[in-house]
Formats: C-alpha cells, sequence, structure tokens
C-alpha cells in the first residue's frame, strides 16, 4: 500500500523540518544545506556510495550525463553513462540498492551499475541543484524497501541561481536501511540559448551514514579530526 504524503513539493514547503513517518522511514525537507550535509556525515567520509544524473552535455556523447559514485564528487567514479535529455521532458529513473553493496541506476531508459559500494548505510539524501538558468525538478517518486509498504515521497527541485535543496530518509529507529527500490521522474529545464552544462544542473541521491550523536567529547574530537582530514585534499 502507498501512503501519500501531504506534501505537494518540498521547494515550497522547506521551512517545514517535522519528520514524516511512512511506511517504516522518516521522510523530511532537509534544511541543512550542503553545511549540515558536511556536519552530519564527517564532511561526506560517511558515504558509502551515491548517484547522480546531470546535464553534462545534454546528449548521448562527449562527456557523462548519470554516474556512480564511491564518494560524491572526490571518487572514484565507479560508473558512468550518457543521456540525451529533452529540455522540459520527464525522464523515468529507477534506483536500486541490493542491501549489501550493489546499486543499478536507470534514467531515461539508460542504465549504469556497481557492486562497489563502501557497505551499508542508514540515511538516504537526495540533494537538487540548479546553478545556472535552468531547473530539475523530481516527482513521482516512490521508495519500496524490500520489507514493508511502498511509500510517496515529496516532490523535490530546484531553479536557478544556485538554489540547493534535500530530502533526507532513514529508517523510523535509526537502523540500516534494508534492499531498496525508489522510482519517478526527473525532468531538466533550461534555455535554449544559454544551456547549463556539466553538474550546473543536478540531482544526487547520497547514502550515507551519519555521525553520532555527541555522547562524549571524544566522539565529537573524531567528527572534528574526520572534518579536518577531508578539506586538507
Amino acid at each position: 500500500m502507498i501512503r501519500v504524503i501531504g506534501i505537494a513539493c518540498v521547494v515550497a514547503c522547506a521551512a517545514m523540518v517535522t519528520p514524516r513517518s511512512l511506511a517504516g522511514i522518516t521522510v523530511v525537507p532537509f534544511a541543512g544545506g550542503d553545511a549540515g550535509y558536511d556536519t552530519l556525515t564527517g564532511n561526506g567520509l560517511l558515504e558509502q556510495g551515491a548517484a547522480e544524473a546531470r546535464i553534462g552535455n545534454r546528449i548521448d556523447a562527449g562527456t557523462w550525463e548519470t554516474a556512480l559514485w564511491r564518494r560524491n564528487e572526490t571518487g572514484p567514479i565507479l560508473a558512468q553513462g550518457q543521456l540525451t535529455w529533452q529540455s522540459g521532458l520527464p525522464a523515468p529513473f529507477t534506483l536500486t540498492y541490493d542491501g549489501a553493496a550493489g546499486l543499478v541506476y536507470t534514467v531515461g531508459g539508460e542504465t549504469i551499475s556497481s557492486t562497489q559500494l563502501g557497505g551499508t548505510f542508514s540515511d538516504i539524501f537526495i540533494r537538487t541543484r540548479s546553478a545556472t538558468l535552468g531547473s530539475v525538478q523530481l516527482s513521482g517518486m516512490v521508495y519500496t524497501p524490500s520489507v514493508g509498504d511502498a511509500a510517496a515521497l515529496p516532490d523535490l527541485g530546484s531553479t536557478g541561481n544556485g538554489t540547493i535543496n534535500y530530502l533526507r530518509l532513514r529508517e523510523d529507529d535509526g537502523s540500516t536501511l534494508p534492499a531498496f527500490t525508489i522510482t519517478g521522474f526527473q525532468t531538466l529545464s533550461w534555455q535554449a540559448n544559454d544551456p547549463p552544462i556539466n553538474s550546473q544542473v543536478n540531482a544526487l541521491f547520497l547514502l550515507t551514514n551519519i555521525v553520532p550523536g555527541p555522547s562524549s567529547l571524544s566522539v565529537a574530537a573524531v567528527a572534528g579530526v574526520c572534518v579536518a582530514r577531508r578539506r586538507r585534499r
């Protein structure tokens, strides 16, 4: 049974951060932005994998439009693919995780996969970014776990001027996420006379663990070391 969250679009509700529990998971618009994400994930060191779809050069040749990362931006890239985008035309996507180290990502009928994730994880952060005159929208998303009910997720999107928005998913009890599939549609739009390139317009699924709550100074110190080590690279 799919239960629909009463949120039309995360972009319109970014200020609302009250968690919504459905189908055994907690879903919340994450208002912390990139800085908040870095804090929760030890500056990305706790990421176990990431799936990206971006505008690239918009055609099935040359630079890539889809990729699987071991850690976003720092790499390595585990798989990449090419895709021809049509401005304003929704492209169906499917992201499938096998519960261990395998990930399969299909966008617009083009599939990439890897079995080299870092391991299991507790959280999914979905991130959209539009850093120029363009937009990206994720719509009609459904999260289907290997055990339990499917759940409809809120829409998420970004439009121009460096806009970044996040949606966060995690188990109600904070435990490791099971195998799952997320389906939906990705729509990229741009001005024909000034199209964005590469990752100026993109959507990311960040699969990560998070820094434990600061129950002691030693935990906080370890988190601080992780952040410092990443920033020196």
